[in-house]
């Protein structure tokens, strides 16, 4: 079942008989398509994508290939959701107040006449945490090419280049093998890989160094994502012991994880670890989050996470270590929610590489 007719489904549970979509991720993640502008408009038997001039075309040969229709519209949206509703003979309208914006909110209120809006929540976002067989396998492939472009660039790094070379180098990868980056690389050297989120810097690599590379490509509009972490030359015994300290709490976690556990616990399998070897203050974020079309995205491995995982989600595996000015670990693999277990959708070691 796509992810449109397993919305349509929930919504006739619920009784929910009309949806509105403004989200740029969510409109692709229910029609496939992307495009900078637009809405959509989900009913139970049908579903209409509404795009400018610029979109339409194309949108149209996407649609042919699924169960919705495309709509042209010009000038103000809620001129043409009034009409729809009234054609649908439909008063009550529900809105993404996850996601939409005040202002949003605002022109919608004041915009829609005779239309009662009422909030969606967490309704799709609760959707998109269980991955069709289709998304998986786009995540999987997304994650593959993320892998074997790592492969390639690893060979061509070393003491010299800069963090911004290796940066380039590794989108360049990707971006030739048909693929987006899912987002801003992180390319951190030295002190700079510290700081957990560090942007590649003029920085050159040195001999001794930690380098922590994180990064993915996108496939088909869904993101991979993974970090690994590699030793310029030989690595001090504290810096190997720090590495095998957020390996060991990485596979701590996955050994734990399976579908029903909450966030929460599977979060604390991997910080304990970290905290026994005395470095708990240094393990500031959380363990992992959800990816699919964001790279962003629900559920979470975080301390104060208390829902349950659902069989069916990917999220990252990514524990780390920071020690302020001096160096930092972080290891990241993406796993796959299965019912007893947690399925690895990585292949490359985890084992320190010295480049």
């Amino acid at each position: 079942m796509d992810t449109l007719k397993r919305l349509q489904e929930k919504m006739k549970r619920y009784g929910m008989d009309a949806a509105l979509i403004m989200s740029d991720e969510q409109r692709f993640y229910l029609s496939g398509f992307k495009s900078s502008a637009g809405f959509m408009v989900v009913f139970t038997d049908s579903a209409y994508l509404f795009v400018d001039s610029r979109y339409f075309e194309a949108a149209k040969l996407r649609a042919a290939q699924l169960s919705y229709e495309v709509r042209l519209y010009r000038g103000k949206a809620t001129e043409y959701i009034t009409a729809l509703m009234k054609e649908k003979g439909l008063s009550v309208l529900y809105f993404e107040d996850d996601l939409i914006s005040f202002a949003g909110f605002r022109a919608l209120h004041m915009g829609l006449t005779g239309i009662e809006l009422k909030q969606m929540g967490s309704f799709i976002s609760d959707l998109r945490m269980i991955k069709t067989l289709r998304e998986l396998e786009n995540i999987r492939r997304a994650q593959k090419e993320s892998e074997d472009a790592l492969m390639r660039v690893m060979g061509k790094i070393g003491a010299g280049m800069t963090e911004r070379e290796v940066a380039l180098m590794l989108e360049w990868e990707i971006r030739t093998r048909g693929m987006d980056a899912s987002f801003d690389f992180i390319v951190a050297s030295g002190e700079n890989s510290s700081k957990p989120h560090a942007v590649p810097t003029d920085r050159k690599l040195q001999s001794g160094d930690f380098l922590t590379i994180d990064f993915g490509a996108k496939y088909m509009g869904y993101c991979a994502d993974m970090t690994r972490t590699f030793a310029i030359g030989k690595p001090s015994d504290e810096m190997r012991r720090v590495y095998e300290v957020v390996r060991e709490a990485k596979c701590a976690a996955e050994r734990m994880i399976r579908a029903g556990l909450k966030g929460s616990e599977i979060d604390r399998a991997a910080r304990s670890v970290i905290e026994e070897a005395g470095y708990g203050a240094a393990f500031g974020h959380s363990l992992g989050h959800g990816v699919g079309v964001v790279v962003h995205e629900q559920p979470n491995f975080a301390p104060m996470y208390e829902r349950e995982i659902p069989e069916g989600a990917v999220v990252s595996v990514e524990p780390g270590i920071y020690l302020e000015g001096r160096f930092g670990v972080r290891i990241e693999d993406l796993v796959f929610v299965d019912e007893d277990e947690a399925v690895s959708l990585n292949t490359m070691t985890t084992e320190l590489i010295e480049l």
